[in-house]
């Protein structure tokens, strides 16, 4: 592997593991893809008050590093890489010191990989923009992870979520979600693909049972849409506000999602209870301490943000959805310069 240095930061004295949250299910760390520094960047959030840096990795391996997602033993960890037109693995069993496990480059399937989703800890999806390949790669032996199947599909492809048998796909240039076959990795087959003007640079799809929620960076937008025949996705409503101008990240738990506003430096919430009607509940806003609020991932009671041009991770209070409350965030030129991809690790 090329050049590969780490940075530890400690929390001062007496800060980082007093006041951690009630015992329940909660993230122990944050691992993030810092583009702009070609970074790994592990935050310890054991204490979502006082987040810190465990660690951070730089590579040009990871040139252009844009997102990544683990394994469910949470022992493996997947970063793609768009100016290396890359995956590097990595053996995160110790978050507090990520190990070189092994890469890929192609600049024909993997040109700008970008999306990247674990399958079953055995193949991932990994979507590379400019290539528009949507590819499975065989993760079965980390050291040499090999690409089995690529489906070509023309106009930036770009973020991916998967469920069941099936995976979620955003084209960011012809503004479009589309559903694609899974259930035989080496033969993966597009089922659907529906456009949209309120698709316009379609983003982060966020797939729960019947529906997928898909953000749209121009169109404002949040759109709700009927999965439940993969072959005939329709959308049944969209949200559009200014409070989430520029709609980058979007999460969902229980009945609320979650949606970055990137222009409008807020975090959103939206009840779809009714997915006729999505309703917004609540927002925070802040120029500073969500600049560019790029993705979010939330757990019992807390979203967990990256803020791009802001160089930032926010942790935001959200267990009262009308009063979402920030109650930390890291701010550091370097090791989070321009933080995109985020995954929790358990």
């Amino acid at each position: 592997m090329s050049l590969l240095q780490r940075t530890r930061i400690r929390p001062s004295p007496g800060k980082g593991r007093k006041g951690r949250p009630p015992p329940k299910v909660m993230p122990r760390y944050c691992s993030i893809s810092v583009y702009g520094q070609d970074r790994l960047t592990i935050v310890n959030v054991e204490d979502v008050s006082n987040p810190y840096i465990e660690v951070s990795i730089y590579s040009a391996n990871l040139d252009g590093t844009y997102f990544n997602d683990v394994t469910s033993d949470y022992k493996i960890l997947i970063v793609t890489a768009v100016n290396a037109d890359r995956v590097t693995i990595f053996d995160i069993s110790d978050p507090s010191n990520p190990s070189f496990l092994g890469s890929l480059q192609n600049s024909t399937y993997l040109d700008y990989a970008v999306g990247v989703h674990n399958v079953n800890d055995v193949y991932v999806i990994v979507i590379a923009y400019y290539g528009d390949y949507i590819n499975s790669i065989d993760i079965s032996d980390p050291s040499n992870p090999t690409i089995v199947d690529s489906l070509h599909q023309v106009d930036g492809p770009w973020l991916v979520d998967i469920q069941s048998n099936y995976a979620y796909i955003t084209w960011k240039l012809d503004d479009s979600f589309g559903i694609v076959d899974i259930s035989d990795v080496i033969n993966l087959t597009l089922l659907s693909k529906i456009t949209a003007t309120s698709l316009d640079s379609s983003g982060c799809p966020r797939v729960d049972d019947d529906y997928a929620y898909v953000t749209a960076y121009s169109a404002d937008s949040l759109n709700v849409i009927d999965i439940s025949d993969p072959s005939s996705p329709s959308i049944v409503s969209v949200y559009k506000s200014r409070i989430i101008d520029g709609a980058a990240g979007v999460d969902k738990q229980h009945t609320y999602v979650y949606v970055c506003g990137y222009v409008s430096d807020t975090l959103a919430i939206l009840n779809v209870d009714d997915p006729s009607n999505p309703t917004l509940v609540g927002y925070v806003e802040d120029s500073t301490l969500l600049y560019g609020c790029e993705y979010v991932k939330v757990c019992n009671g807390y979203a967990y943000v990256t803020v791009a041009p802001g160089d930032r991770f926010t942790i935001v209070d959200v267990s009262d959805p009308t009063n979402p409350i920030i109650v930390s965030s890291i701010h550091d030129v370097v090791l989070l310069d321009e933080a995109i991809g985020l995954s929790f690790i358990f």
